[in-house]
């Protein structure tokens, strides 16, 4: 019987080895044979996920956050293995992406008796992403977090160090080129998923299906048009303001006069200038039926 190897991070969420052990627990009911590899620091997921290959598994299941699938779906991406989600982490957001809430039943019977779909991932400079990578405000934030204050706090600490980044926000002109055309702004979100972080979509015409890059660009900086683009997003009116653009496209690179820290799936990956493409190679992830 190929197994399915659960690659998951003990310290993602709250009580995060108990509902690991129980996760496991219920595949095993189920009558699938579950081997269980744990990250001990950051780079381990992808490490993990690629001796997995060797095993020839039925499925690798991702057991953690967003960061942790990151790591995964680099090792998996061009594969047949498909991606399960355990959503564990503090933000969940391709859990919501494809359905899932933190009911881990939900996700063990999407694992066993879901559906497989293959999606289309992005790459930042030579990392792939699954949801979407961004410069400006939110990679400042993530580059600012505490992650003591994350493990304390959970989602409050970004909102705190979110309120930090705000009160001196980015003030460093980009310069972006989207398939030939340049253009200019203080902040830029490439999105896969429609989902940002948590309920609210910051690319709201994307999809994993889709073979195509959406960037939301935010053409002014300061407190308060900086207010005024998180107000918009969280009520989703964010692309009806005149000094936000909205693009589609395959390909797009980013450079500024400061090599600016970019994020991709919640995490820092690198640093301006950079370039940001569709993979050529896709993924199969198991979602709800």
């Amino acid at each position: 019987m190929r197994p399915i190897i659960v690659i998951a991070n003990p310290i993602a969420g709250r009580r995060c080895p108990q509902r690991i052990e129980q996760s496991v627990a219920a595949l095993r009911r189920r009558g699938a044979k579950v081997d269980v590899w744990y990250t001990q620091r950051r780079g381990d997921g992808l490490m993990l996920c690629q001796q997995a290959m060797a095993q020839n598994p039925r499925a690798v299941v991702a057991a953690g956050g967003d960061g942790t699938i990151n790591e995964i779906i680099n090792g998996l991406a061009g594969t047949a293995i498909p991606l399960g989600i355990l959503p564990l982490g503090t933000a969940n957001v391709f859990a919501r992406e494809i359905g899932l809430s933190s009911n881990l039943e939900e996700a063990i019977a999407a694992i066993c008796d879901g559906r497989a779909q293959r999606v289309h991932l992005g790459v930042a400079g030579n990392r792939h992403f699954l949801l979407m990578a961004g410069v400006g405000f939110d990679a400042q934030v993530v580059y600012k977090l505490d992650l003591g204050l994350k493990k304390m706090l959970g989602k409050l600490a970004y909102v705190l160090t979110g309120l930090r980044v705000l009160l001196a926000p980015p003030s460093q002109q980009l310069e972006i080129e989207v398939d030939g055309e340049i253009l200019t702004g203080y902040g830029v979100i490439i999105g896969k998923s429609r989902h940002y972080g948590g309920d609210f979509k910051a690319t709201p015409l994307a999809g994993l299906e889709l073979p195509e890059l959406d960037l939301c660009i935010f053409r002014r900086h300061g407190l308060l048009p900086l207010t005024r683009y998180i107000a918009g997003i969280a009520r989703g009116r964010h692309l009806e303001l005149p000094d936000v653009l909205y693009r589609k496209a395959t390909q797009a690179y980013v450079r500024c006069a400061l090599p600016l820290p970019v994020q991709a799936d919640g995490d820092i990956i690198g640093r301006l200038p950079m370039e940001f493409t569709v993979a050529r190679e896709s993924l199969t992830i198991l979602r709800p039926a």
